[in-house]
């Protein structure tokens, strides 16, 4: 299986505990050193690749049967090339598991949502979020621990799934405790797609 900017030590050595043939790929060398010393504590053995996923994977045709996206596709501006990819590289009949944010999440002052948990959660911002467009308006200041992230419509998450040739096969929402958006709903979105 191929875990997409999964790095750190989480998902990928989880899978490979499982008993997955784990191939990590991240644009973070710290990311995936983080998974190296996971998975080197536990005794697991997984392949990590420093690649970006705006570019084209360095794999060949049909390499996989699973590839696994968490929330990491925030970090992409423009995911055309990703939902490519990862047609690409799956064998017929591999799945692609992919999480994502619920794109209203972007509409609130982060700042306020998560250092400030004494101040009542404002709208702030129109859809679609894009960090960097903010920043250079002077609207925004990002820190470049955390990167910039962009919202995308279900139309850009399932609808570009479905265009690069998959079809969806399973759908969940679900709710962050620790994010106090949840309150108002489901804050994270997932599906599962298959190459037909």
């Amino acid at each position: 299986m191929l875990c997409l900017a999964s790095g750190g030590g989480q998902q990928g050595p989880l899978f490979a505990l499982h008993g997955y043939d784990v191939t990590i790929m991240d644009y973070s060398k710290e990311q995936l050193a983080s998974d190296r010393l996971v998975a080197e504590r536990e005794g697991l053995t997984i392949e990590t690749v420093q690649a970006d996923m705006t570019q084209p994977f360095p794999f060949e045709n049909e390499a996989f049967d699973l590839v696994f996206c968490p929330v990491s596709n925030v970090y992409i501006e423009d995911l055309t090339n990703l939902w490519q990819e990862c047609y690409r590289v799956l064998k017929p009949g591999g799945l692609l598991m992919v999480g994502y944010m619920n794109p209203w999440v972007y509409m609130y002052d982060g700042d306020v949502v998560w250092d400030k948990p004494e101040e009542e959660p404002l709208l702030t911002y129109p859809l679609p979020f894009n960090a960097r467009e903010l920043e250079e308006a002077g609207r925004l200041a990002i820190n470049p621990d955390y990167g910039y992230e962009f919202s995308h419509t279900l139309d850009e998450q399932i609808g570009g799934q479905l265009r690069a040739g998959f079809a969806m096969i399973d759908f969940y929402e679900s709710k962050n405790s620790q994010h106090r958006l949840s309150i108002y709903g489901s804050d994270y979105l997932a599906n599962l797609s298959i190459k037909l």
